[in-house]
């Protein structure tokens, strides 16, 4: 026998219609009327009378799956928002990508790992009919909040290096939080802790698409030493061993140095030092205790000269040489005298910043030959007497 389909449609038969098991599939008219007749047909060869068979199916409307979601960082509620329509819908299958399923119409879900997941959610309407859709739904990354710091020690400029991360994309901002107070959006900055113990400092880092993570590093600030030093004698004479003596505190100092302010050093606890050159010299003691934590401090050192006077001076006027003066110093006490020739005493000071200016009674002295003596006596204690002449000139 042979067999045939036909419709009262317009709609149309897969792979054809005298194929026995046929697909037919409705035209927009055929859904619009509700339903088509359609007839099965069959003949023989043997001159039988054809027959036929007559069937209405009915369509039902599908519903149509639809939902949306929003983009989210790692670890953060999904929102999945059911747009399906054609209803009324009635259940909800929903499969989010990762092994795990929800039958809500509007569930929250949280993704353990960034990346893109692929979505589906079936819905099912009153009438039996289901449908379904497939969205990729995105998860940010979140960056890695870390930072680095060296020994950290009280009264210290303590400085934060950045060492944030993330998988793709890029870190963009930070937020730095010390002691539970201060601020800073640096990336990489300088802090001072003013006492020593355990301080909390946080640093939040944030993604250009706008992800964030914290980290909180609980930071141990090691107390600082204290420099301190004494100097004998002060003021000192030139060549005169000057003993340096450490009187630092601290937490197993371990390391020393001095800058004796001459261009020489040393890195001894204690030392000795002396110099070729007069003048005012300023020490610098640099200790360093176990942890590395350091402290400086300063003292001023006066380098005495001998006193010493010269053989000729010209009190002329012209600003050069015009004062016969003792040079050197500084000293605690003086005892100046000149005299003539005659033996007459002619100029007398206790001051060393003061000298012979060549004058007597008002009255410019004569050339020649003066004789002078002073006692000196320097801050050490030390008393120095001498005499001698010399020559004025003009």
């Amino acid at each position: 026998p042979t067999v045939s389909w036909a419709t009262m449609g317009a709609g149309s038969f897969s792979p054809n219609n005298a194929t026995l098991n046929a697909l037919y599939y409705p035209s927009a008219s055929d859904i619009l009327n509700s339903g088509v007749n359609l007839i099965l047909s069959t003949s023989s060869v043997f001159g039988c009378v054809p027959s036929n068979d007559t069937l209405f199916v009915a369509f039902k409307q599908a519903p149509t799956a639809d939902f949306s979601v929003n983009v989210v960082c790692q670890g953060v509620n999904s929102a999945f928002t059911d747009l399906s329509s054609n209803g009324p819908i009635s259940s909800w299958d929903w499969d989010f990508g990762d092994f795990t399923n929800s039958i809500t119409n509007n569930p929250l879900h949280t993704y353990a790992g960034s990346g893109s997941y692929d979505a589906v959610l079936i819905v099912g309407s009153s009438n039996g009919c289901f449908d379904t859709i497939t969205y990729p739904v995105t998860i940010n990354p979140l960056p890695i909040a870390l930072f680095t710091y060296p020994t950290v020690c009280e009264n210290t400029l303590t400085p934060f290096t950045d060492a944030s991360f993330i998988s793709t994309g890029s870190v963009v901002s930070w937020l730095y939080t010390f002691e539970g107070s201060g601020t800073s959006a640096l990336q990489n900055p300088i802090y001072n802790f003013i006492n020593s113990g355990i301080f909390p400092v946080t640093l939040t880092a944030t993604s250009n698409l706008g992800c964030e993570s914290t980290v909180t590093n609980n930071i141990t600030v090691n107390s600082s030493p204290n420099a301190a030093f004494t100097i004998n004698p002060n003021p000192a004479l030139v060549l005169e061993d000057v003993n340096f003596i450490d009187i630092s505190t601290g937490n197993q100092l371990n390391n020393w140095y001095w800058n004796f302010g001459d261009g020489e050093g040393s890195n001894g606890q204690n030392t000795i030092h002396n110099y070729e050159n007069g003048g005012d010299f300023m020490i610098t003691l640099i200790v360093t205790d176990i942890n590395g934590c350091q402290d400086t401090t300063t003292s001023l050192l006066s380098i005495a000269l001998l006193p010493v006077l010269p053989t000729g001076f010209t009190p002329n006027g012209d600003n050069e040489n015009d004062l016969f003066i003792i040079r050197g110093g500084p000293f605690k006490t003086v005892d100046f005298k000149v005299y003539n020739n005659w033996g007459q005493l002619i100029y007398e000071s206790t001051d060393a910043n003061e000298g012979w200016n060549g004058m007597y009674l008002s009255e410019e002295s004569p050339l020649g030959v003066y004789t002078w003596t002073f006692v000196v006596e320097m801050f050490n204690g030390q008393i120095i007497k001498k005499s001698g002449d010399v020559t004025l000139m003009r």
